[in-house]
């Protein structure tokens, strides 16, 4: 997955002839890395783009939508975690 943004930062390599760099992402923590950098650094998410499709015809998706997606599943896991183990502390003290 090839990640392109207009602040050439992190470990985006930048190229001198366009006002962007990009990065290739091998794995799902080097998203997550990447993700937090530009979180914690204040710059603006919806800048970002995944280029799905590394080959020709490149097609952008905006990472605003994956990352909002990725929230709101995590969530809800983290939330049935929460009950599941308030659940069994109830349990444990009966």
């Amino acid at each position: 997955m090839l990640v392109e943004t207009s602040n050439p930062k992190y470990p985006l390599q930048a190229d001198s002839k366009q006002n962007f760099g990009t990065t290739l992402i091998r794995s799902i923590n080097q998203l997550y890395d990447f993700m937090g950098y530009y979180v914690k650094k204040n710059f603006i998410i919806r800048d970002l783009c995944i280029n799905m499709n590394t080959h020709q015809n490149t097609i952008f998706h905006q990472l605003d939508k994956f990352i909002k997606h990725s929230h709101s599943f995590a969530m809800t896991i983290f939330r049935k975690i929460t009950h599941s183990a308030k659940l069994v502390t109830l349990l444990m003290h009966l």
